[in-house]
């Protein structure tokens, strides 16, 4: 897969059509180090390929510090909502912004991902796991990056960026390109700045989990 002509600046259309500060709350970021090897050569082209007969490919993006029941809900709402075969790459931040939020033991970290094992569906569901801290030095650190290689790796799919609600803003990122899913309570989506974006490419559903990764970590403390 020729990945050399994925945009590594892609937040820079979004920054010019709807500004610097919109850019930046959409999660994009300006590259600081050249790029020394894509997703795709560090973890394998194979790691990326959907099993045949899958529609749908959902990123879900953070620093899952631990995953927890709420991030697990997110992608069965998500499963639930697109009622087809699934894979799921679930992209995990590397490990210092990670521990900037705070201590949890890492060897519980691991071991929380086992949750994803328990997604119930009655298609196919498969899944892989993305570490920041498997990308050698040099690499971006860009889930923008990863979901446009996703898209080149899978071009007879649709793939979504599931986000948490408190991540709406990150919708502003699929206005022009891409799909997004967003799981949110609905309290969270009471903004109608946010509201006004939905398309059928920028969807919003119902979440009813509480968890926080913030309270599990206080308790582990």
């Amino acid at each position: 897969m020729d990945t050399s002509s994925i945009d590594e600046f892609w937040y820079r259309r979004l920054a010019n059509k709807y500004g610097h500060e919109a850019a930046i709350a959409a999660g994009y970021f300006q590259e600081t180090k050249p790029w020394t090897q894509t997703y795709t050569e560090v973890f394998g082209l194979d790691y990326f390929l959907a099993p045949a007969g899958t529609l749908n490919v959902l990123q879900f993006s953070g620093a899952f510090f631990p995953f927890h029941e709420g991030h697990r809900d997110a992608i069965q709402a998500a499963i639930a909502y697109l009622v087809s075969p699934v894979f799921v790459v679930i992209h995990v931040d590397h490990k210092e912004y990670r521990h900037s939020k705070g201590h949890f033991d890492e060897e519980l970290f691991e071991k929380s991902f086992e949750l994803a094992e328990t997604l119930n569906s009655n298609s196919s569901v498969q899944f892989r796991i993305v570490f920041e801290d498997r990308m050698p030095d040099g690499c971006s650190r860009n889930f923008t990056r990863l979901y446009q290689e996703i898209v080149t790796a899978n071009p007879s799919c649709k793939v979504w960026f599931l986000a948490g609600g408190d991540r709406a803003s990150f919708s502003q990122t699929f206005v022009d390109a891409g799909r997004c899913l967003i799981v949110g309570r609905d309290s969270e989506f009471s903004d109608p700045t946010i509201l006004k974006q939905q398309n059928e490419r920028i969807v919003f559903l119902p979440g009813r989990n509480s968890s926080s990764s913030t309270n599990i970590r206080n308790r582990n403390d």
